[in-house]
């Protein structure tokens, strides 16, 4: 019997992996691992929390840089501002290139959505949801009609033939 056998199941090797401690160039250490054949191996470095990166970018957003004397947040409403009342013109055309407006204004949505979220709904606006749902109705085809009868297609002769019958013996 071959199912009462057993059955040796392959044995899968794990890598040796070596940590050892580097010395930087500016004489502090660090730690690195290595595999069995030398060679260096990179840490397995977890991702950031949403909540740490929504905090990183606020902080970006919100700080002012050097030689400026407003935040980014603050130039970049200024920016969407401007294109709305169309001031800014291209000194060359006298027009605004509209491309660049509608990338301005895409960059801003991305940057306030990651950074402050979408705004809350009013209370009329969820009040509206809940009370206009979709609804699905279903319809059944009515079983009473009778079956069509298809018609009879009856010769049809092209109206330009117009040919005499001729007759020989």
């Amino acid at each position: 019997m071959a199912d009462s056998e057993t059955k040796k199941e392959p044995v899968v090797e794990v890598a040796k992996v070596t940590s050892i401690t580097v010395r930087n160039r500016d004489g502090s250490f660090r730690t690195m691992n290595k595999d069995e054949k030398g060679h260096f191996i990179k840490k397995a470095r977890p991702l950031p929390s949403a909540l740490e990166v929504t905090r990183t970018m606020r902080k970006f957003l919100e700080k002012t840089p050097a030689g400026q004397t407003e935040s980014r947040i603050l130039r970049i409403t200024e920016n969407i501002a401007d294109i709305a009342d169309c001031r800014e013109l291209d000194p060359k055309t006298g027009l605004r290139d509209p491309k660049m407006a509608m990338a301005s204004v895409k960059a801003f949505e991305a940057l306030w959505l990651r950074a402050y979220g979408k705004p809350s709904l009013s209370d009329d606006e969820k009040d509206a949801l809940k009370h206009s749902g979709v609804k699905i109705v279903i319809v059944e085809a009515p079983t009473c009609l009778p079956a069509a009868e298809e018609p009879k297609e009856e010769k049809k002769q092209p109206s330009f033939a117009e040919a005499e019958v001729v007759q020989q013996n």
